[in-house]
């Protein structure tokens, strides 16, 4: 046994590494917050929940690398992660009515989605995980035996096809009866700083081995050819029904079914039998007309009654040739009913394009068979529920006839994309690369691969070359072509534009021409035409909705702040019908007012209660607010709370006008200082003040008598006029001199 025990561990010594902190990706999706974790192949993991948290426990690691865990997602649905590298576990906390599911994608890609609802019944990512004990890092977490993904054997003795799970039994076909394993002292150099490691491995495979003797899985063969007494041997090969070697994973032999090779799901369901989906074999080469009249000939028999199985046959080459209705409207023809011809329509649903129950399909993609391709087609976009059998799918797309894969090939791309996997993507998309007529969805698909993979331009120019070049272009596209431009901070063609109205003309009573608005309205605020975009939120108001409707306004005033020349800002800021934004963009508001010197409107901006995070920014622009309108004692009380270096620079400013104030005579200063009332339009005090242009300015405003053109004496009256408009613009041109006005003045 000594010698079988090195022999292994010289074997499969490369097979040894340390733990390194596992890779956690985010990612942020409109319905759901995704979160990988890159995981070794094989290794074993829990996702439960913890209080207001989910906690996923994971064998094996030193840790979790988090740093730029919030770099691409916001903090509304997780709001925080933390880790116990000793117990393995990455904590995710909730701030929404949230519910997490998980999956493998591959072999060592683990995907949580963080969903905004309630779980369903059942799930097993709610069970309530209890803290992990003191000495949890010496254990590890207790292996999901129902959830665990291809695992790895830890020692393979045999040759393998593919890794199985702990019900599965591998096949390695092998002639001998006995495994005598002739064996060696390895000469290999071990370090001294692993032999701890090692010593924990040969226990666990002294243990497996002691184990397999016990229960009759091993024995040894004291007979052998090569002396070695230790070597074991696999017991009753002639109970097996195949030639060669047959090895269990299971630890008790009465758990080896009679049929062993019965195709379940990755989370143990039985899969739908592999006949009910394998379209290649329902047709042959022959041309469309010879065999769906072949077909239909065979309808009737004696006495004209329909023969059921000739229906089915029917059915089965309208969906060979891709017609899915007209397979629906064969099986209505006798009435008949049962599980295949249920997912005969659902095939010619998937054809299509209509939508299927998935729960039809539940789990049916981790199946080794043709239901893993329709399975993955009936879920239209988000995650899978179980991980995809990638082989299957691929191997049963590319047995299709070509008309169908071309039919079919842009939304296996897509669903590939969807779970991110590219490569399988790339491979779905190739059979209509080359085709000269391909469908607008071929193009489409190739924009949503190209952006998946990183190439934003690439997609962006394509997308543009389609709305260009087609003649039928849906508002989806066009959705998309916005929103993509937008969001890659790339130009939008008028015309584009011009052709979104008239997408939004042709289909004004479905929701599409709602959703189109929001993209064109979002479009016009991106090239600053915001009176386009104020006129488009007013006629489509109705079809927008109140939600939508708000959130689009406090886009457009944080836009207009931003990208408004200062006259149309001021414009806009001065309207009495203001709608209701969010705080950020009442911030924004109130600091362009305050730079452009409108203190008092950037008050009333700042007037509404702010919530914890903007309290602080909100009371520093009322100080300066305050500060601006010579209210020095409400600066003061505002800045009370806050002990930052902002805080103290506003501070010093209120002491600095203190001290000037102090300087100037207190006839003068009842007003304020001549700048404060100027900025306010206290004419009346300003009428007394030191300054003569200011006075000046003051007297021409408030002098109401101004001379008219007297009919009786028109030269003098006359005269009079011309006196006094000479005099004010004299004073007009030494205003303009003294401050300096807006930018785009």
């Amino acid at each position: 046994m000594r010698h079988m025990l090195v022999f292994l561990l010289s074997v499969f010594w490369l097979g040894v590494a340390t733990a390194e902190p596992v890779r956690v990706q985010t990612g942020e999706h409109a319905e759901f917050t995704r979160v990988v974790l890159i995981i070794p192949t094989g290794a074993e993991w829990l996702l439960g929940r913890r209080d207001n948290s989910y906690v996923v426990r994971l064998a094996g690691t030193d840790g979790y690398e988090t740093s730029g865990f919030f770099d691409l997602i916001p903090q509304d649905r997780i709001t925080a992660v933390s880790q116990d590298p000793d117990a393995g576990e990455l904590r995710l906390e909730l701030g929404c009515s949230c519910y997490a599911e998980a999956f493998l994608d591959r072999p060592g890609i683990l995907v949580i989605d963080v969903r905004d609802g309630t779980a369903s019944p059942g799930s097993p990512f709610e069970t309530v995980l209890d803290a992990p004990p003191a000495d949890s890092a010496a254990r590890g977490p207790v292996p999901n035996t129902t959830y665990l993904i291809q695992r790895e054997p830890i020692l393979p003795l045999f040759p393998q096809q593919r890794s199985e799970t702990v019900s599965e039994v591998v096949e390695a076909v092998q002639p001998a009866a006995v495994i005598n394993v002739p064996v060696q002292e390895p000469d290999l150099p071990v370090e001294g700083s692993v032999i701890s490691d090692l010593a924990a491995l040969e226990q666990s495979v002294t243990e497996s081995l002691g184990r397999a003797l016990s229960q009759g899985l091993l024995e040894t063969d004291l007979g052998n050819s090569t002396g070695d007494a230790g070597a074991p041997t696999i017991n009753n090969l002639e109970d097996r029904p195949a030639p060669g070697l047959r090895v269990a994973t299971s630890i008790d032999r009465a758990a080896i079914p009679d049929d062993p090779f019965v195709p379940i799901t990755q989370q143990g369901k039985t899969c739908l039998p592999g006949q009910y989906f394998d379209v290649a074999s329902w047709g042959d080469e022959r041309p469309y007309a010879a065999q769906i009249g072949e077909a239909r000939a065979q309808l009737t028999g004696e006495f004209d009654r329909l023969e059921e199985e000739a229906v089915t046959t029917l059915a089965r080459r309208y969906i060979y040739f891709g017609f899915g209705r007209e397979a629906q409207q064969v099986l209505k023809l006798d009435a008949v009913t049962s599980q295949e011809r249920l997912y005969l329509a659902a095939i010619a649903n998937i054809i299509d394009g209509e939508t299927v129950d998935t729960d039809l399909f539940a789990q049916q993609v981790s199946c080794q068979s043709e239901v893993a391709l329709w399975a993955a087609l009936a879920f239209s976009d988000g995650a899978l529920d179980s991980q995809l059998d990638r082989p299957s799918v691929l191997r049963t797309f590319k047995s299709l006839p070509p008309a169908l894969q071309s039919h079919l090939a842009p939304r296996l791309t897509e669903r590939f994309v969807a779970i991110g996997d590219n490569d399988a993507a790339y491979q779905a998309l190739d059979v209509v690369r080359d085709v000269s007529d391909a469908p607008l969805d071929a193009a489409l698909a190739e924009v949503s691969l190209n952006r998946a993979l990183g190439k934003d331009e690439v997609a962006a120019a394509q997308l543009e070359d389609i709305v260009e070049t087609e003649v039928r272009i849906t508002p989806e596209v066009m959705i998309t072509l916005l929103e993509q431009a937008v969001r890659n901070n790339r130009p939008i063609d008028e015309n584009n534009l011009v052709l979104a109205d008239a997408l939004r003309f042709e289909n004004a009573q479905l929701p599409v021409a709602a959703d189109l608005a929001v993209a064109q309205i979002r479009a016009y605020l991106h090239s600053a035409n915001f009176d386009a975009a104020r006129q488009l939120m007013r006629d489509e108001a109705e079809q927008i909705g109140d939600t939508r409707g708000a959130m689009l306004a406090d886009e457009f005033a944080r836009s207009a702040t931003a990208g408004m020349s200062d006259s149309d800002f001021l414009s806009f800021a001065f309207e009495d019908d203001q709608p209701s934004i969010s705080p950020e963009t009442e911030h924004a508001l109130a600091r362009r007012s305050l730079d452009l010197g409108f203190a008092d409107r950037a008050q009333q901006f700042l007037t509404n209660k702010s919530s914890d995070t903007t309290a602080e920014e909100r009371d520093y622009l009322r100080a300066e607010a305050a500060i601006a309108l010579g209210d020095l004692d409400r600066a003061d009380s505002l800045l009370t709370n806050w002990n930052t270096e902002r805080a103290d620079t506003l501070r010093q400013i209120v002491d600095d006008m203190r001290a000037t104030d102090s300087l100037i005579a207190r006839d003068f200063r009842r007003g304020g200082d001549a700048r404060s009332q100027w900025q306010r339009g206290d004419w009346g005090d300003l009428v007394s003040s030191e300054d003569a242009l200011l006075q000046a300015a003051s007297t021409a405003f408030l002098d109401q008598d101004r001379a008219t053109l007297d009919p009786e004496m028109p030269l003098a009256s006359g005269r009079t006029m011309l006196e006094q408009s000479a005099q004010s613009r004299d004073v007009v041109q030494d205003l303009l001199e003294r401050f300096a006005g807006p930018s785009d003045f």
